[in-house]
């Protein structure tokens, strides 16, 4: 947060609004954009190819 919240933590330095720490964060966001992003921007980007296969072909070479 980079000093966003400077006065939200604990006396022992421990910040309220994130109390998790930087090994848990990561790993979390890494799994959801793995399961659920990277599926959704591959969908996306097959229909985007699609598409352009159908209007207008010489795009793509």
């Amino acid at each position: 947060m980079l000093r966003t919240f400077p006065y939200c933590h604990t006396a022992n330095g421990t910040p309220l609004y994130s109390p998790y720490g930087l090994s848990v964060a990561v790993s979390a966001m890494l799994f959801v954009h793995a399961i659920v992003a990277g599926p959704v921007e591959a969908v996306v980007t097959a229909m985007v190819i699609a598409y352009l296969q159908r209007s207008d072909p010489a795009l793509l070479n």
